[in-house]
């Protein structure tokens, strides 16, 4: 945090580990300097993956954790979970976040095809994945705000959503809530007296406060 600072005050790219700033990124280095402070705060390894290790109680072992831990009690009517992401999203360059995220939750103990990533599905097949979600076949959904905070049809059984960042405008977190909890969730009413649980996850002295 100290170098990143440091970075938006000189725009020196050697405090973040970056090449020298071009002319038109020396104009926009605040807004690469809050890019990367989303990033440190989400996982360091989407900053470099080669500096920077796997930590215990970042964002995506904290979640883990949860996930399971949802899994696992709500076995009985297979309920399901949403994790959103605009991160780390599959087809972008750097460290794969989702991919990470689905590995470590396999590694806890969830079959791999009950977990899957919005992104794999197309216009033309997405009703599948929505018969699956709502069947307890896929049991839990990793998506981003663009592609499934609205026009996602799967809250039937879903008992829990994870924010692992926090979108930019106020309504894209509202919406993405809403993807869980709206009528038709018998699953929330069977689990917790018909709430969902939803999970914002922030890191401390970041700007996620």
């Amino acid at each position: 945090i100290q170098n990143l600072i440091k970075f938006a005050e000189t725009g020196n790219a050697e405090y973040v580990d970056l090449p020298p700033l071009t002319e038109s990124q020396k104009v926009a280095k605040m807004l690469i300097a809050t890019n990367l402070a989303k990033k440190m705060s989400t996982d360091m390894r989407l900053i470099n993956p080669a500096l920077y290790d796997d930590h215990p109680n970042n964002k995506v072992n904290v979640c883990t954790r949860l996930v399971k831990q949802f899994y696992d009690s709500s076995m009985e009517f297979k309920g399901t979970q949403l994790v959103f992401c605009d991160m780390g999203t599959p087809g972008t360059e750097g460290f794969k976040l989702y991919e990470e995220l689905k590995r470590k939750f396999v590694e806890a103990g969830i079959p791999n095809d009950e977990v899957t990533f919005i992104h794999l599905w197309t216009e033309r097949n997405k009703h599948e994945l929505f018969r699956k979600m709502n069947d307890g076949d896929i049991r839990v959904l990793i998506g981003s705000t663009d592609k499934a905070g609205t026009g996602l049809n799967v809250q039937q059984r879903v008992v829990a959503m994870h924010q692992l960042d926090i979108p930019w405008k106020p309504a894209e977190l509202t919406q993405r809530v809403g993807r869980g909890v709206r009528p038709g969730n018998w699953g929330a009413k069977l689990y917790q007296n018909n709430k969902v649980y939803n999970y914002i996850y922030a890191t401390e002295r970041s700007l996620d406060n």
